[in-house]
């Protein structure tokens, strides 16, 4: 059959042309569409059946990186028509791609080949912008030649077809051995909690109050504050207040725009959050088969456990195999600290509605530095006793070592010196007091808690909130409370167990620096800051403070770490 017989592959070109400006306006916020071919197989013998699954997991992992919106088979099947189904089965010439991919409502077209080599294979693939009538971006990744291997190289090539710089999931070591790599992974995009409303300063003249209007602004500010009222329902509350009263509409727009921005931030997240759990639980397919397997070395299996504990994290709430991959993860000396910067600034340290301690507010400067996300765990801690670096917590009722199944959760009855010498051997320190409350206020913000003014209870924080530990009696895995994390993803600042930082106590803030140094001077007791599992909402406020004998050990008392910055 001529080449140019045949009807092409996008509609869209044919028509632009013929479509008014207006119209092509309206269509440049959506998302660019793309038409699969189906995928060619040179030198290997595969079934009809596997090779159409192989198109649909590439379909799948495709729309999941967001870039693209890939055309739906029948689609594609109604608008070629019969006449031109046998044509797009069976073309793999070029040419033959882009004439046919004109008839049909596409911008892209895809064609994959999956490549036999001598001893293993490879998938190649091109992204053909059919406008331009060139290649726009290819992705290339070698892989084992069974089946299981080749579908789950389709990750990476859905990733390298949209931009990104993945690696294979499977892929051939210099020796020709399968290589387990977990997935390439996207970053989760930061969502801002939307901040308190200010009280108004001045209503106007005596005469001028409207008391039903300003009754109507409380009770929508009601609403705003309320935990149980879902951010949707916030911006309609805001609508309906803003146009029922147009001398309020200004507020009220700026407030629902907050929200709407919020719930955008929120949908992205979550979207992010299931491509990462889907390719998480596409490797532990793969690696929880690998690890039961007598042919792989000890040495392997523990590379592989180390590979997926960096990717998906070492707290059950982000990596439910965590527990199970513990018996596999070799002493490292330094595994699992996961880093997060913390900007540097000037805050308001300390609270006038707190206790005596607590006072005066005064303004501190503080250094960009760098804080471990979570609390050192079991896990964590004990790679140093491992190591002959730390000696070992207390154990007993409520200590959480050498209990089973608590290798997650923080490591607690541990004294300060245990602490500080942990945070040396990883190449840290203990925070200073001010770098703490500075963290713990999301950056210095002012606010009560780490996600804000709203009260603290089980939805953010392990507390006494509905029992000690929030009914559970005692710790819980780190992280286990995202929605109580600071802005720059810290989690369990507030609650869980009471950290340990540099500084000795004072019993007010009088003479103490403002450049966000440790605090020594007179005194032997050290300070240890943001309530534990055994703590009401008033002692998890970041601006709250702890103090206790430097060989205190308890099961409320553990720590993070910090290191300062270049």
């Amino acid at each position: 059959m001529n080449v140019r017989d045949l009807l092409s592959f996008c509609l869209v070109v044919a028509l632009c042309a013929s479509l008014p400006a207006t119209v092509l306006a309206q269509d440049s916020g959506r998302k660019t569409i793309v038409l699969i071919f189906p995928i060619k197989v040179t030198g290997l013998t595969i079934t009809d059946g596997q090779r159409a699954q192989l198109k649909d997991y590439l379909d799948t992992r495709l729309t999941m990186e967001g870039v693209y919106k890939v055309m739906p088979e029948s689609q594609v099947k109604r608008d070629l028509g019969k006449a031109k189904l046998d044509s797009y089965n069976d073309c793999y010439d070029e040419s033959c791609r882009i004439d046919l991919t004109k008839t049909v409502y596409a911008d892209r077209c895809v064609s994959v080949e999956v490549l036999a080599e001598s001893k293993s294979c490879r998938v190649t693939a091109k992204l053909f912008d059919i406008a331009q009538e060139a290649t726009e971006t290819a992705a290339d990744v070698p892989t084992t030649c069974d089946f299981d291997a080749i579908k789950l190289a389709m990750v990476a090539t859905a990733q390298q077809l949209s931009g990104k710089s993945a690696p294979a999931v499977v892929k051939q070591s210099a020796g020709g051995d399968s290589v387990f790599s977990v997935s390439a992974l996207p970053s989760v995009p930061q969502v801002r909690q939307v901040g308190q409303v200010q009280a108004e300063t001045a209503a106007g003249s005596w005469n001028d109050i409207d008391v039903a209007a300003y009754e109507a602004y409380d009770a929508v500010l009601a609403k705003d504050g309320s935990g149980s009222v879902s951010p949707e329902d916030k911006v309609k509350a805001w609508e309906q207040f803003g146009g029922r009263y147009p001398g309020f509409a200004a507020q009220a727009s700026k407030r629902a725009g907050e929200w709407r921005t919020f719930i955008t931030q929120r949908e992205e997240a979550r979207r992010i959050e299931t491509i990462r759990r889907q390719r998480m639980e596409d490797d532990w397919s793969k690696l929880g088969r690998l690890l039961k397997l007598k042919v792989f070395t000890e040495e392997r299996k523990q590379a592989w456990a180390r590979a997926f504990v960096d990717a998906y994290g070492e707290d059950r709430n982000s990596n439910p195999y965590f527990p199970d991959l513990i018996p596999y993860l070799a002493v490292s000396g330094k595994a699992g600290t996961k880093w997060f910067k913390i900007p540097g600034g000037v805050f308001n340290m300390g609270s006038a509605d707190g206790e005596n301690d607590e006072k005066p507010v005064r303004r501190v400067n503080v250094r960009a530095f760098e804080m471990s996300r979570t609390e050192v765990t079991v896990w964590q801690y004990r790679q140093c006793v491992q190591a002959g670096a730390c000696t070992a917590p207390n154990t007993g009722s409520g200590c959480n070592w050498d209990v089973a199944d608590r290798q997650d959760h923080p490591v607690n009855c541990v004294d300060w010196e245990q602490a500080k010498k942990y945070a040396s051997f990883i190449g840290g320190r203990l925070p200073t007091e001010a770098e703490w409350e500075y963290a713990a206020r999301s950056g210095g913000k002012d606010r009560k808690y780490p996600w804000g003014d709203q009260e603290a209870t089980c939805d953010r924080a392990v507390m006494s909130h509905g029992g000690n530990g929030c009914g559970k009696g005692g710790t819980w895995p780190v992280c286990s409370k995202p929605e109580g994390n600071t802005e720059q993803g810290l989690c369990d600042m507030a609650g869980n167990v009471w950290e340990w930082v540099s500084d000795k106590y004072h019993d007010s803030y009088n003479g103490a620096p403002n450049d966000g140094s440790s605090w020594e001077g007179a005194g032997s007791n050290r300070v240890d800051r943001g309530g534990s599992w055994r703590d009401a909402a008033r002692y998890v406020r970041a601006a709250n403070r702890g103090l206790n004998y430097p060989g205190y050990r308890y099961d409320s008392l553990g720590f993070r770490v910090a290191r300062s910055l270049p």
